[in-house]
């Protein structure tokens, strides 16, 4: 009995040790070290929890998987990269990476886009394993703790690498395993140099999406394909979930799918091409299949004299060779066309979506066999009364013509805009330090009217002279409002002269002469002073926020025509009694916030406020929901400027053709074109267009009062996926504005 009793207290321990640790015999990784790259940024963890949790054997449990201290979490990071050393070679049939999802209307958790393993005997040469993150399993949905494994190995190494690559913001693990295994295959045929690594993880993100799209097209042809043609597309669809699926067989199926896909369009439509009408700000999905032919299309706009509007179309190419289509208008001299293709460019969230808008050259554009390419002309309004034009398509002998009948009503003040908007634009940006022309006029033809004088054009404060400030001045004659960035956060720039303390008696002086010479310069060349804001901090937080409270005090009472503006984050909202006490002191607040606008709680007396978004999934980001209806939502709230981070993005050139582990976090809402160009975006022309909505809001706001000018605008910012409404009543405004 004493036994028996002896042997349930064992297995009651051993229970209880398995509800916070699963022992698994064959874990060759357990306590085994481990590299980070880059290091967890969710919360904070001490070096030696960074250091052992994905290994020791221990995993989460609770209701937040990712707030307990046996997890380690990314944020907002391309991907992440986790390298084991088993201390030897060894023989290793699976690898696993526990971790979460969380989908629902609190939380946007999701399991990783992929988990590609990679193997190698001396962390110099590797090979690709396969993708554990390929899981039937793998879908949002409510929470759920889920063990992602890679079977079926059965390969030796010493190292095993995990290239984690997140669908949306987080990347959540608590515990990684490698199984001991007993049989051993070849070795993979690619092997390749550690420094390729990140080339070959995107190149297979790439080949991922590649195989998706076929699987599409497959899965669509099976629905009503012919009992020869169902036995390929059975066997292209078996190969494309294989794990291991070479881009030689992947041509092979592409091939076949195209060719079934293509036979069973054209006995849908019997003809050479088919157009199609959408919305130039619908969600396009890189697999289009077409649903009608639409013979002729016609386009019926209101647009204010000065003002512009966007209509797009789809074109589908149904022979079986490449063709090239052309297109010739017929004008009105009251209005211009531009024609863009808009290409698919990889976006953040490891996903393609139509976002670089090409011109149309003369010659036109070539469009391969049973492919689909989304257009958007922007119709431009140069002289009131009523236009009639037309664009026709034309393709092997056969003729589409497309009709644009635009109502143009020319009203005072229309062009006048009174919404203020900033995108941080940086001349010295490599994007178009080589283009300032261009860059300043695409500002201008986008309505920005908000330009900072970076550090660059300012002379240290002890010595107020700017020889470089009146040639930047020169580009941007246009701007209404100038912002004064010292960047005071950097000691260097805040105090020049290291025996001249900040805010020291003598610093003011020298301050106050520095700031009388800058405004003079500024209004000799054509600029109002009482629309000059001086800018020290950007985003002001933790010690800066005295600093900048302290300076603010004084300023505003010793030194002439200053006015302040400052940029302020969650970093200091939440500090109510600093947050209060700045905002009386400024002249602009321009807060960040998000999609919709939530404006934090303001103080009785406060500055004009302005918003603006910082989201770096920003090519990801709806240009109707996001960017144009960012407008219609200032106006709703009384906000009177808008703006986001930042016209170029960080800092570096961006491509259409940018691969997918260069564009996380990208801001920036233009393309590097060829020569001297600029390629503008869905994005860039919706925020645009947001800012001309405005304008009609007001115009309609001062004629018929706030309140219904507001009731309209709620009407279209409660829709936010319906990217016909802003149209609508937009339109519905114009036509009550014409009446008398």
């Amino acid at each position: 009995m004493r036994i028996f009793c002896k042997s349930l207290l064992l297995l009651f321990i051993v229970i209880l040790s398995c509800l916070n640790k699963e022992v698994y015999a064959q874990d060759i990784a357990l306590h085994k070290k481990y590299v980070l790259s880059p290091l967890p940024n969710y919360s904070k963890r001490t070096s030696g929890a960074i250091d052992t949790t994905l290994t020791d054997g221990i995993y989460s449990h609770g209701t937040y998987f990712w707030s307990q201290p046996t997890t380690l979490g990314w944020v907002k990071t391309p991907g992440v990269k986790i390298t084991l050393d088993l201390g030897r070679v060894n023989t290793i049939s699976g690898v696993t990476f526990n971790t979460c999802r969380r989908v629902d209307s609190l939380f946007n958790v999701r399991y990783p886009d992929h988990i590609f393993i990679f193997l190698s005997n001396d962390n110099v040469t590797w090979w690709y394993a396969g993708d554990a993150a390929i899981d039937s399993g793998n879908r949002p949905g409510p929470y759920q703790i889920k063990k992602f494994i890679l079977n079926s190995i059965n390969q030796t190494a010493r190292y095993i690498s995990l290239s984690v690559v997140p669908n949306g913001f987080f990347v959540l693990c608590d515990e990684i395993t490698v199984m001991q295994g007993n049989s051993v295959n070849s070795h993979h045929n690619n092997p390749f140099d550690s420094t390729m690594m990140n080339e070959i993880v995107d190149s297979l993100i790439s080949i991922n999406f590649y195989k998706n799209h076929l699987l599409r097209l497959n899965n669509y042809a099976l629905k009503s394909a012919s009992a020869d043609s169902r036995k390929k597309l059975v066997r292209n669809i078996s190969k494309l979930t294989s794990n291991q699926i070479s881009l030689k067989n992947l041509k092979s199926v592409d091939s076949i799918t195209k060719a079934i896909y293509l036979k069973k369009l054209r006995q849908q439509f019997k003809t050479g091409f088919i157009i199609e009408k959408v919305s130039p700000w619908d969600s396009i999905p890189d697999f289009y299949v077409p649903t009608r032919d639409q013979m002729d299309l016609k386009y019926q706009f209101l647009i204010p004299n000065g003002g512009r509007q966007y209509g797009a179309f789809i074109i589908t190419n149904l022979t079986t060779v490449r063709e090239n289509f052309s297109f010739n208008s017929v004008l009105s001299s009251d209005v211009t066309i531009n024609l863009f293709d808009a290409i698919f460019v990889p976006a953040s969230n490891y996903k393609f979506i139509p976002d670089a808008l090409i011109p149309i050259p003369q010659k036109g554009i070539s469009v391969d066999a049973g492919n689909s390419v989304l257009l958007i002309f922007q119709l431009c309004a140069n002289a009131p009364g009523d236009i009639k034009s037309s664009l026709s398509i034309s393709s092997s002998n056969i003729l589409k013509k497309i009709s644009i009948e635009a109502h143009v009503p020319d009203f005072k003040n229309y062009n006048k805009y009174y919404l203020n908007t900033n995108v941080w634009f940086n001349n010295y940006h490599p994007m178009v330090v080589d283009r300032q022309v261009t860059a300043f006029t695409d500002l201008k033809n986008h309505h920005i009217n908000t330009m900072i004088i970076g550090p660059g054009y300012l002379s240290p404060l002890n010595i107020p002279d700017f020889p470089n400030l009146p040639g930047f001045l020169s580009y941007c004659k246009y701007a209404t409002n100038l912002l004064i960035s010292t960047d005071f956060s950097n000691i260097k720039l805040r105090q020049p002269e290291d025996n001249v303390p900040f805010m020291s008696d003598a610093w003011k002086i020298d301050f106050v002469k520095w700031y009388k010479s800058l405004l003079a310069i500024i209004k000799n060349n054509g600029f109002s002073i009482s629309n000059t804001y001086f800018y020290p901090y950007d985003e002001v937080r933790g010690g800066n926020v005295y600093d900048y409270i302290n300076f603010a005090r004084w300023a505003k009472s010793f030194v002439p025509d200053l006015k302040l503006y400052a940029t302020l984050t969650s970093s200091i909202i939440g500090k109510r009694k600093q947050f209060d006490e700045l905002l009386r002191l400024l002249d602009i607040a321009q807060i960040g916030t998000s999609d919709p606008i939530v404006l934090p709680k303001l103080p009785y007396e406060h500055p004009e406020i302005w918003v603006y978004e910082n989201n770096g999934n920003s090519r990801s980001q709806s240009p109707y929901s996001h960017y144009r209806l960012m407008a219609w939502d200032a106006f709703i709230n009384n906000i009177t400027g808008i703006g986001f981070w930042s016209y170029t993005g960080d800092a570096r050139k961006k491509f259409v053709s940018d691969p997918f582990t260069d564009i996380d976090m990208d801001y920036g809402v233009i393309y590097d074109g060829p020569r001297e160009s600029i390629i503008s975006s869905r994005r860039w022309e919706a925020f645009s267009l947001g800012i001309e909505d405005y304008q009609i809001l007001d115009l309609f706001a001062n004629k018929y009062g706030r309140p219904r000018a507001i009731v309209l605008a709620k009407e279209v910012v409660s829709h936010p996926s319906n990217v016909e409404v802003a149209d609508e009543i937009r339109n519905k405004m114009i036509l009550f504005l014409e009446k008398k």
